[in-house]
């Protein structure tokens, strides 16, 4: 969708027509599972993580959340766990979740697990975006957007990535200029994950966490 294609352009754009921008790595393969069609459930979520894990997912991308810190979700929780313990054949894939453009001292769920890489949002003067989240269970920050109001982005601020085409969009351009919120920032650390474990795919997910902190 027009959420997830804005995502994925950080991590992959290419800068051949130098039109739009240019992802973090490019190179990388990736393949999407959508958790946003309607009637999806808890369970059909925790499906699709143990489902990306099968197919063979290095590193696992989540620009989504529930708005709480407070909430959980066992299935969920238990699909994390299994992709942090058993993916990549045991080495662990490194997961990165958004972790909230809520304005709020914590960090919303499943950000908030302690097998995963919160990511929050820097603004363009290198503080902390004012909607993201934050707290003892934030892990990192990436480049993001600022000055949102209403819980909106207010002003041209954010990182250009691909838009689809023509209506289906968020513009009626095939790129948007101003992509944010931690939904942006955490496929930029996926990104650089990727280049990590493209010099080195044998390692652990607990030495790319390390290298990239």
């Amino acid at each position: 969708d027009g959420h997830g294609q804005l995502v994925t352009g950080l991590i992959l754009a290419q800068h051949d027509n130098n039109l739009g921008g240019k992802g973090v790595a490019p190179g990388v393969d990736y393949f999407s599972v959508n958790i946003f069609a309607p009637n999806t459930t808890n369970a059909d979520v925790a499906s699709g993580i143990n489902w990306a894990v099968n197919q063979g997912a290095d590193i696992l991308t989540n620009s989504w959340g529930f708005g709480s810190c407070t909430y959980s979700d066992a299935g969920i929780a238990d699909a994390f766990t299994n992709a942090a313990n058993n993916g990549r054949n045991g080495k662990g894939c490194p997961i990165f979740i958004a972790s909230g453009n809520d304005f709020q001292s914590c960090v919303s769920f499943p950000a908030n697990l302690s097998n995963v890489i919160a990511v929050g949002g820097m603004a363009g003067d290198a503080d902390r975006s004012n909607f993201s989240n934050y707290g003892p269970a934030l892990d990192i920050c990436a480049p993001s957007d600022d000055n949102w109001v209403n819980g909106s982005p207010s002003g041209n601020y954010g990182c250009p990535s691909t838009d689809r085409m023509g209506s289906l969009g968020w513009t009626n351009d095939n790129y948007y200029m101003y992509m944010g919120g931690t939904s942006g920032a955490t496929p930029i650390v996926s990104g650089v994950a990727s280049l990590v474990l493209s010099v080195d795919p044998n390692l652990t997910k607990a030495e790319v966490e390390n290298i990239l902190l």
